[in-house]
């Protein structure tokens, strides 16, 4: 395993993630040492706010938002969070998230970005996009992107998930903490949106103690100086491809 000795708390590194939650879940292992931390495919409503808050200090002062908050969570929701599919994708889409990172991205200051994989883990659309500009912009401004080379499977009414190893790619094997996992998760079970439906929380992902990428898992650089591997390498680029075929896509508009 071509085991990488990268510095990841060098101050050069980004966190892009498509929802609030997804750092958590997707990326957590570089929560501390990433220099930025980035939402990037939504607006946040006052509950997302409110979960910010609950965050140490650290975390707080190195959050940001592409997009500005809702004014209330009834809002986020009409706008964003139960808003008809189609509907939303005509404000928020690829095109608009691949324009509003740019400027991010093409900080001199970020040599690296840590974000979602090309298949959205699990297939979510907004996290395939998120994916999909990192990568053109770090093509374009000479960026490695690293993703958790994870797919993540359901079988009845759980989630398994799958360690692809490192492809032969510069990797970075590293664990997922529990204890860290479970304290901020419980922030976002205990904040609920002031919307109907009532009752809702901000927690979008499982409940169970295993549905996380549980243990020990791989990073691998899929861009390296701008090198999209994932476009070049045969190897890298028929098994993305695969990926993106059998993961099937999730919330996307299905005209």
């Amino acid at each position: 395993m071509p085991v990488t000795n990268e510095n990841f708390d060098d101050g050069a590194t980004l966190l892009v993630f498509a929802h609030q939650d997804d750092d958590l879940l997707w990326m957590q292992p570089f929560q501390d040492s990433a220099a930025a931390l980035l939402l990037a495919a939504a607006p946040p409503a006052p509950a997302h706010a409110a979960v910010v808050a609950q965050h140490p200090q650290s975390y707080r002062e190195r959050w940001h938002s592409l997009f500005s908050g809702t004014t209330t969570d009834q809002e986020w929701f009409d706008i964003f969070g139960l808003c008809d599919r189609c509907e939303r994708d005509k404000d928020w889409n690829y095109e608009r998230i691949l324009s509003a990172v740019d400027s991010w991205v093409s900080r001199p200051d970020f040599s690296r970005i840590v974000t979602h994989n090309n298949w959205g883990e699990y297939g979510h659309i907004h996290h395939r996009w998120v994916n999909r500009a990192v990568r053109e912009l770090a093509a374009r401004y000479g960026k490695d992107v690293w993703v958790l080379n994870t797919v993540v499977l359901f079988h009845a009414d759980e989630a398994v998930y799958l360690d692809l190893g490192d492809w032969n790619l510069p990797a970075f094997r590293t664990r997922f903490s529990p204890n860290v996992f479970f304290d901020i998760r419980g922030i976002y079970q205990r904040t609920e949106f002031d919307a109907r439906p009532a009752g809702l929380n901000t927690w979008t992902w499982f409940d169970g103690e295993d549905q996380y990428p549980h243990g020990e898992r791989n990073f691998v650089k899929i861009v390296e100086r701008g090198i999209d591997q994932t476009q070049s390498n045969p190897l890298v680029q028929k098994t993305v491809a695969a990926l993106e075929q059998t993961v099937p896509i999730r919330e996307a508009c299905i005209h």
